[in-house]
């Protein structure tokens, strides 16, 4: 799945960079703030 992603941001205009790292950056926060959730959970 990894060389997939690669490959295809490799193949995507300059112009899709910002629209990519839109993307990504909201998975990662999702991420961060559902991690964040079960740790506080966890330390309750």
């Amino acid at each position: 799945m990894a060389h997939m992603m690669t490959r295809g941001i490799s193949a995507t205009p300059p112009r899709s960079v910002g629209y990519w790292s839109v993307m990504v950056g909201g998975i990662v926060a999702l991420l961060l703030f559902y991690a964040c959730i079960l740790l506080f959970g966890q330390a309750w």
